[in-house]
């Protein structure tokens, strides 16, 4: 019975480890959703049409970011809260759907969580976590730093086993060694 207890071990402590990079290593079937450069304020103009099948959900962005897009934006207006979908195209550009009205963010956005929530359809959630805290994205930072969206990828993409999981594993290889 010895070696059913260290296989579980072993493999308990080589789970996490099985999938290594290959989660952030997925290529989406997507062209650019960009002709060419522009400014970033005009991007929801010229995002393609047909991009909402690919697409991220609730992923986690920092308080800080949330709170500056809102007073950013805040005296801008829109005629819609869910800008994934449901845009008149015309010209090659998205347009209010008839009968919509324009009214500045704070209509349609009461609060910073609520943009970041519901602009891209719940493709981001307001985080509570902080910018540096390593379990949040972070829409602008420092270029000259490194990206640290990549370890905060990395974490959320990690196959380390749930706590559930683990205490399972654990369990069972704990009440083999009492067989034993």
């Amino acid at each position: 019975m010895g070696w059913w207890r260290q296989l579980l071990l072993g493999l308990w402590a080589v789970l996490p480890t099985w999938a290594g990079p290959e989660l952030l290593n997925i290529c989406m079937n997507a062209k650019p959703h960009k002709p060419e450069p522009s400014p970033e304020d005009k991007l929801y103009e010229e995002t393609d049409p047909h991009g909402q099948a690919e697409r991220i959900l609730d992923a986690p962005l920092c308080q800080e970011d949330c709170e500056e897009w809102w007073a950013d934006c805040r005296t801008s207006y829109t005629c819609k809260s869910n800008w994934l979908g449901g845009w008149t195209w015309s010209r090659g550009k998205h347009r209010c759907p008839a009968r919509a009205l324009c009214h500045p963010f704070p209509h349609y956005f009461p609060t910073p969580a609520d943009l970041c929530e519901k602009i891209w359809s719940h493709s981001f959630k307001a985080s509570p976590e902080r910018r540096d805290s390593g379990r949040c994205l972070q829409k602008w930072f420092e270029p000259t730093r490194i990206n640290p969206n990549v370890a905060v990828a990395r974490l959320f993409a990690s196959p380390a086993p749930s706590w559930a999981l683990s205490y399972r594993l654990m369990a069972f290889a704990l009440s083999l060694s009492l067989l034993s």
